[in-house]
């Protein structure tokens, strides 16, 4: 249905070599699109000590690489400021240029040539900043200042010695340089394309787009194209194979942005058609009753001595590893996750719950911490909206006793961002619950708070009593052998 050219070959589960494909600064290539992407991976020099010492390194980074054991949890990793530079050549190209890092974690700053382009606030969203005239041609120096150190004014914001996770420091996924015509798809922070598809009551299918278009938009126009195929949204795919976990069927819309006379940016957007609604009896999917129970994990995104620095890789084989035992649903733990995973999910049947950046903490004192949890909810919304894989959006913070206020706000901004399927979840105990359409909970008295809501069961079987040593009545080392385990 799709070409798209192959970025990476990795071994697959079978010890066989597969060719994956992965999306770049949030799209698809397509053919005869004049926007370039680029990666920034290679060639970095990292220091901690501002360059009085340095190494190379590539991305994905972890500060705490060559560091992490068997036990990196409970705030043990690395916490303080780091420093990457990248020198490199560029000849000139497209009318704007754009850097896009899918993450850095903890705020952080990024300099090009002398020049402060971005400052952050959050490890798990990405930045995207228009470089246009401050890069040149010839030898360009990109500096990125990261620091990931306790600090309760952004989320997730707890101190990190009470975390039963890490926040492993550096530019921990990839990073590209972007170049487009002088008016082009804009990157989803600033809206994006959002595809959505509706079943009707007569059988019939209806997809939905919107593109946003930055830049000189004077006299541009958009085109779009599914399969291939010129189309007016919203528009009726005929016999359109449907995504489900069974058969995740993926469809592209191409969408041209064109200025006099000539197409000056193309991006494409992979979507599955599919419509649903979750009840008190569970899922309905594309109009019928889903026979399955939705079994599946909650996910965090290290990996075992590389901290987060996971390659697209990794987060491939995860979703493979689950999806084959059964597994048909993720519930992000506690954060946005790589683009990658989420590529992954839509293309292996995977159901995920995205979930806003947050874990057991509300700064009541500090009004910038409330608002920077709204910029989240926005900026995670606009990225993941048109995957086939979004299940439920989670934009409260994760085992928080936040005001009820703030759960009218945030759903309202999920609310205001997508079309339905738009389901919002949190915990059936928490301040505000009633205003979310899906509650959280494993007990009758959870069920019995607002008997009108869904209730999804999003933990269950851990019950720790020493976080930082990782003992658990329900979990414990394979050293410790067959007794224990069982």
């Amino acid at each position: 249905m799709m070409k798209i050219g192959v970025v990476a070959v990795v071994v697959g589960l079978c010890g066989l070599a597969e060719a994956r494909e992965w999306s770049l600064a949030g799209y698809w290539p397509v053919e005869g699109s004049p926007r370039r992407v680029v990666s920034m991976n290679p060639g970095w020099e990292f220091s901690l000590d501002g360059f009085k010492t340095s190494k190379r390194v590539s991305l994905p980074h972890c500060i705490d690489e060559g560091e992490i054991g068997f036990e990196a949890s409970g705030g043990v990793n690395r916490q303080q400021p780091a420093w990457y530079r990248k020198t490199f050549a560029w000849s000139g190209g497209g009318a704007r240029q754009f850097l896009h890092f899918e993450a850095i974690m903890g705020k952080s700053r990024v300099t090009l040539n002398g020049r402060e382009v971005a400052a952050h606030f959050g490890g798990y969203l990405p930045i995207h900043v228009e470089v246009t005239g401050v890069l040149k041609k010839g030898e360009n120096r990109l500096e990125v200042w990261c620091d990931n150190s306790d600090d309760p004014s952004y989320p997730p914001g707890k101190p990190q010695r009470e975390l039963d996770f890490a926040y492993f420091g550096g530019v921990y996924r990839d990073a590209y340089l972007v170049e487009t015509g002088d008016a082009y798809v804009t990157d989803t922070d600033r809206g994006g394309v959002y595809v959505t598809s509706r079943l009707e009551a007569d059988g019939s299918w209806t997809v939905s787009a919107d593109a946003a278009v930055g830049g000189a938009t004077t006299g541009a126009t958009t085109r779009f194209y599914y399969d291939g195929e010129p189309v007016t949204p919203p528009f009726k795919p005929t016999n359109p194979k449907l995504w489900s976990p069974e058969e995740p069927n993926l469809h592209l819309l191409k969408v041209e942005v064109v200025r006099d006379g000539r197409v000056v940016d193309a991006v494409g957007v992979r979507f599955g058609i599919r419509d649903f609604t979750l009840d008190g009896e569970g899922l309905v999917l594309n109009g019928r009753r889903y026979p399955k129970k939705l079994i599946g994990a909650n996910r965090h995104q290290d990996y075992l001595f590389i901290g987060m620095a996971l390659p697209n890789s990794l987060h491939w084989r995860d979703v493979k590893k689950y999806r084959d035992c059964g597994m048909t649903v993720f519930r992000n733990a506690h954060y946005p996750q790589d683009p990658a995973f989420m590529d992954a999910c839509d293309e292996l049947g995977m159901f995920v719950i995205v979930n806003t950046p947050g874990w057991q903490f509300w700064n009541k004192d500090n009004p910038v911490f409330e608002q920077r949890v709204y910029d989240d909810i926005v900026k995670m919304v606009r990225r993941d909206r048109s995957r086939p894989s979004l299940l439920m959006w989670e934009p409260i913070l994760n085992e928080t006793k936040f005001p009820a206020a703030f759960v009218t706000n945030a759903v309202k901004l999920v609310k205001g961002e997508t079309r339905a399927p738009n389901y919002c979840a949190c915990d059936a105990i928490s301040e505000g619950s009633n205003v979310c359409d899906v509650n959280y909970g494993w007990e009758r008295k959870h069920q019995a708070i607002n008997p009108d809501k869904p209730v999804f069961c999003r933990e269950w079987g851990d019950f720790p009593d020493d976080w930082n040593a990782q003992n658990s009545s329900s979990r414990v080392p394979m050293e410790w052998g067959e007794g224990p385990m069982v």
